[in-house]
C-alpha cells in the first residue's frame, strides 16, 4: 500500500511512554477526520546522542510508516514483542485510545 499523505497540520497529543527504567514521552499525530494516530515522534526525555535515544526515534518512524500504510496499532502490537522498546511506544499509543 502506498504511504497516506497527511496534511499540513493536524491535532496531536503529547503522552508518556515507560520501558525499563526509563521514561519518555511520544507526539501523536492524530488524522483530522477520524482521530486514528498517523504518526509517532521522539518529544523528550533522554539525553542527546544516546544508543537508546535513536533506537527510540527508529521505532517512532517505523511505526510512523506502518500506520501511514494503513497497518492499525493493534496490528503492529500483535506482532511485537511487549517487552521491547518499539512494542512499548505501540501500546503506550494504544493505551492513549488514540485509535479511533
Amino acid at each position: 500500500m502506498t504511504r497516506a499523505t497527511l496534511p499540513t497540520r493536524r491535532p496531536n497529543r503529547t503522552i508518556s511512554v515507560e520501558w525499563g527504567n526509563h521514561r519518555f514521552h511520544v507526539t501523536v499525530g492524530l488524522d483530522p477526520d477520524t482521530a486514528a494516530p498517523t504518526e509517532v515522534f521522539f518529544s523528550d526525555g533522554m539525553k542527546s546522542g544516546t544508543d537508546l535515544l535513536h533506537t527510540v526515534q527508529d521505532a517512532c518512524v517505523m511505526v510512523s510508516m506502518l500506520l501511514q500504510r494503513g497497518e492499525t496499532l493493534a496490528g503492529v502490537g500483535k506482532s511485537l514483542s511487549s517487552e521491547g522498546i518499539i512494542g512499548a511506544v505501540v501500546q503506550a499509543v494504544a493505551d492513549d485510545g488514540s485509535e479511533a
